[in-house]
């Protein structure tokens, strides 16, 4: 009889872990963020925005590229 009882625990064991353990994982894999993209305006680079550098005409992949375009303005 106390046989039965700790075949059922192991049981019962195993199944809770693999029900964590799925779970577990099943968290890992939530959705990416998804982010904004924006196009520099000197050379058209494709950049996410909070990487981008904003200025008066719109946005550049750097400051550089934000001068030469205000330059050729």
């Amino acid at each position: 009889m106390m046989k039965y009882v700790w075949l059922l625990l192991l049981v019962g064991g195993i199944f809770w872990w693999l029900r964590t353990a799925r779970q577990t994982s099943s968290d890992k894999r939530s959705e990416p963020e998804v982010l904004d993209m924006v196009r520099c305006k000197q050379c058209g680079l494709h950049l996410p925005q909070i990487d981008a550098v904003v200025g008066k005409s719109g946005f550049f992949c750097c400051k550089e590229h934000q001068k030469l375009f205000d330059f050729d303005q």
